[in-house]
């Protein structure tokens, strides 16, 4: 699993600090859509669709499936599946 500012992350500050990462990265998000949350025990899953130009690269339509673990209802990891 890859780790560092893009990989996995696990726990508030690893999330939080991921976010900002990937958000300097996005030049323009032109749309996106998420589905129903599939759910089993502490974890939920959804597929999520992203209509985005990411800096420094060409505009494109990202399937991304969003793997979270929680405890006490809180998001404690998360992990992110791409396709393109």
């Amino acid at each position: 699993m890859a780790e560092g500012p893009l990989g996995n992350a696990k726990g508030l500050d690893a999330i939080l600090a991921k976010g900002v990462v990937w958000a300097e990265s996005v030049e323009q998000i032109h749309g996106g859509s998420v589905d129903e949350p599939q759910v089993t025990g502490n974890w939920f899953s959804l597929p999520m669709m992203l209509d985005i130009t990411m800096k420094g690269q060409p505009r494109m339509q990202m399937e991304v499936l969003c793997l979270y673990q929680v405890r006490d209802d809180k998001i404690m990891r998360e992990q992110f599946f791409h396709g393109t």
